[in-house]
């Protein structure tokens, strides 16, 4: 008899306990779902904060990637990786002059570009925002991207370019960044200046305080820049 109300004990103990873990893993997968939502929730609030009130450009920027971001949720679809926006460094770049533009789809009309870093060591990625009607189109470039298109085996130079400069230039706005290195000897074929490797080296003028970055992107272009002395 007393066996068996042992035995009882012994299995409500385990029900018990069973119940006890069952709980304790529903309630640790419940949890590891909200933590992401409030993780993009954090992320998104990070994305569009700012360390200083913007000014009247950048904030109506802000207001319009907000709204965008509201229809397509393109910021919770980026990398975590790459940091945050320099807003203070973001801005238009209007194309009045077809010479001053950049092919391949990568910089086209009325543009906004978004500059971001992990710190102050360096750009990381460039958002490219193209307006169509009531509706922005993203691009998101990161450094790790533009190695992959300057090293491809099938490497298309225009398009390796221009993504270069829109680097050489957005690195130079927010970091003073001149002299740029390791540049595959393919490109840029006016620039001669090579390392001991054969790589190029490109110089570009400081236009780290320059005030507008359309007067920068147009002057940091293959057609202007890319010869045997800074522009």
């Amino acid at each position: 008899m007393r066996q068996q109300i042992t035995a009882r004990k012994t299995l409500k103990k385990l029900l018990l306990f069973s119940i006890i873990v069952s709980s304790i893993l529903f309630s640790c997968k419940k949890f590891d779902v909200t933590a992401l939502k409030e993780s993009d929730q954090n992320f998104t609030e990070k994305f569009f904060s700012t360390r200083n009130p913007p000014n009247k450009e950048v904030a109506g920027i802000i207001e319009l990637l907000k709204l965008q971001n509201s229809k397509s949720e393109f910021v919770e679809k980026l990398p975590r990786t790459y940091g945050l926006p320099i807003w203070e460094k973001s801005g238009y770049v209007l194309n009045s002059n077809s010479n001053n533009s950049f092919t391949d789809g990568i910089v086209d009309g009325n543009d906004i570009y978004i500059p971001m870093a992990i710190n102050a060591n360096g750009l990381s990625a460039v958002i490219v925002a193209h307006q169509q009607s009531d509706t922005f189109d993203i691009k998101f470039y990161s450094k790790d991207y533009l190695y992959d298109i300057c090293h491809s085996d099938s490497l298309n130079v225009s398009k390796a370019e221009n993504l270069l400069v829109l680097f050489f230039a957005m690195e130079n706005y927010c970091f003073g960044t001149t002299n740029f290195y390791h540049i595959p000897s393919k490109l840029f074929e006016k620039s001669k200046e090579k390392d001991s490797l054969g790589d190029k080296i490109i110089r570009i003028k400081d236009n780290s305080k320059s005030q507008s970055t359309n007067s920068l992107i147009h002057c940091v272009t293959f057609y202007h820049c890319i010869n045997t002395s800074p522009c």
